[in-house]
């Protein structure tokens, strides 16, 4: 199936959206394969379907590449990759039927046979665990591949590594990513917070237990951020109306806690000096009713020593922490 840019407008239902593809032919043509990809379709089963659909040579190979400029930048997906996840991160205008020249659409090209494709597959490169060889080199060198795409996310079977991208990809956290997540088994879709926040909260439902969600790293690694975003996704899932407010307030703490215990260090011109302890109250059925936040210090050598480059600053939570004990580390 094949139509120009002056095509109708093809529907899509919520599962799923109608993505337009155009094939790189030797011939200059406006044709184009529109087909309806749903969130479990991987660019792999994306290609066969166009190469069906527009009766290609089967026998050769093809790869898929996004265009959100036209005639702009191609980045070239994986094979375990899925479309539709990129076209959610798309402005809400480009997820229906639109002229090429306004961009975001996917370009089907034949691979190159004679280059060694040496990029790691999501099999391999979305889990550490399903490496060949799982050392301090390779796992850095995927986390490195993964960092330069944008994918600031990698497991390692049930645990979630986030690098730093030193910049906001609001792409990530768009609302609509939170419903993506929702009752996803873990590894089931690309690695996210969003599926941590989603696996602890039904667990917590399915065994009625309180859950744990441990955020660890270096000073600027982003621990506040990604508990930021954490609480973002728990009470958004909350079944009754939105917490919108209870989110505000949890978060409106942070920058008063960071008032009087955040200091500059050698990487981090804002560096919480203690530990937070943020505890989300539900209900049986899952309802949120409140949240307490709690902060401890975590290196009390920083109360009578400073290294270089840095400033002091737990001493400070003095003033706000009247139960003040030093021997806490």
């Amino acid at each position: 199936m094949s139509a120009t840019d002056g095509a109708g407008t093809p529907e899509h239902d919520k599962d799923a959206r109608v993505v337009q593809i155009y094939p790189r032919l030797p011939l200059e043509t406006d044709a184009y394969c529109p087909l309806q990809v749903s969130i479990k379709d991987t660019v792999k089963t994306v290609i066969h379907n166009a190469v069906v659909t527009l009766d290609l040579d089967s026998s050769q190979s093809y790869s898929l590449l996004e265009v959100k400029e036209s005639s702009g930048e191609e980045t070239p997906l994986d094979d375990g990759d899925r479309p539709l996840v990129r076209v959610l991160r798309w402005p809400p205008e480009t997820q229906k039927w639109h002229p090429r020249s306004q961009g975001y659409y996917f370009v089907l090209q034949q691979s190159n046979n004679g280059a060694k494709q040496v990029a790691t597959s999501k099999e391999e490169s979305d889990d550490l665990c399903s490496l060949p060889s799982v050392t301090k080199e390779a796992v850095l060198e995927v986390l490195r591949q993964r960092f330069h795409k944008h994918k600031i996310y990698t497991y390692i079977s049930n645990i979630l590594v986030a690098v730093n991208p030193n910049r906001f990809l609001p792409l990530y956290y768009n609302p609509k990513y939170v419903k993506l997540y929702k009752n996803q088994p873990l590894g089931n879709l690309s690695p996210h917070i969003f599926a941590i926040a989603d696996v602890a909260f039904r667990t917590m439902l399915d065994r009625q237990a309180n859950q744990c969600i441990l955020i660890s790293g270096e000073s600027g690694s982003g621990k506040t951020e990604s508990s930021s975003y954490l609480i973002h996704c728990l009470t958004t899932l909350n079944p009754g109306t939105y917490a919108g407010g209870l989110e505000r307030a949890i978060l409106g703490a942070g920058p008063v806690l960071e008032a009087f215990g955040n200091a500059k260090t050698a990487e981090n011109n804002n560096s919480s000096r203690f530990g937070k302890f943020i505890q989300l109250i539900y209900l049986e059925s899952g309802v949120i009713r409140g949240a307490f936040v709690e902060k401890f210090l975590l290196e009390k050598n920083r109360l009578v020593s400073r290294a270089k480059n840095q400033r002091y600053a737990i001493l400070n939570l003095q003033i706000i922490n009247s139960d003040y004990d030093p021997n806490i580390v």
